[in-house]
């Protein structure tokens, strides 16, 4: 195991000191980054702590992975997964706007953005606007027939709730959704995730969707989250 471990989910207010004072329960610390914005100085939420040994990062991450530090309960990971993370976040944050202009260009009712893990077939929900429990766990992608098709294919599909199969009927029972649009987000090798644009009543048939823009809008995000990765 690598010495080096991120810590996420800290207090703005965290200092170099007390995490250090922290960590050194569990062996001894070579050094402690609390990351800041380059443009702003501002603390950004997460640090990295260098171990002495791989030993004590080992039981650093097992005693204090979700203990409460400063009123927030901690998220400790290997360096290496816990960088990835952040990277993801962050590219997320930025997408919001423009995937929120696009719902509004398509005047859909909400959007949602899903994450493809290609190794496990999961689909982890990161944006979900009407319902946030689509975002709280993994649902494997042999579930949603008509996604898992659109991401084999590389192709958009509109799913009516007729058309629904699986849990894919699901996503129409709580808000009265009458249609939406699956785009597939993918780079020249993997398959890295889907946006769905959901139609109701009141946004207008989700037939009258340009797909040309929304494909457009799945090329540019795809092309951001490919550098998470």
């Amino acid at each position: 195991m690598a010495k080096r471990l991120f810590v996420g989910n800290l207090s703005y207010d965290a200092s170099v000191s007390a995490l250090r004072s922290l960590f050194e329960s569990c062996g001894e610390v070579e050094e402690v980054e609390v990351a800041t914005d380059g443009k702003s100085g501002r603390p950004r939420g997460y640090a990295l702590v260098t171990m002495a040994t791989a030993a004590g990062a080992r039981v650093a991450l097992e005693r204090l992975d979700g203990e409460s530090f400063e009123g927030r309960p901690l998220h400790v990971v290997a360096d290496e997964e816990g960088a990835a993370r952040a990277r993801l976040a962050g590219i997320i944050r930025r997408l919001l706007g423009y995937v929120r202009y696009a719902r509004d260009h398509e005047r859909a009712a909400a959007v949602s953005l899903f994450i493809f893990d290609e190794t496990t077939g999961d689909l982890q929900g990161v944006l979900a606007e009407w319902d946030w429990t689509r975002t709280s766990f993994p649902s494997h992608v042999s579930e949603w027939p008509t996604v898992a098709e659109a991401l084999s294919k590389r192709e958009i599909r509109v799913i009516t709730a007729e058309q629904a199969f699986g849990v894919e009927q699901g996503w129409f029972e709580a808000r009265g959704i009458r249609g939406s649009v699956c785009v597939p987000l993918c780079d020249d090798e993997r398959r890295l995730g889907v946006l769905f644009f959901d139609f109701d009543a009141s946004a207008g048939p989700v037939g009258q969707a340009d797909l040309s823009f929304l494909a457009d809008v799945g090329v540019r995000c795809a092309r951001a989250l490919g550098r998470s990765k």
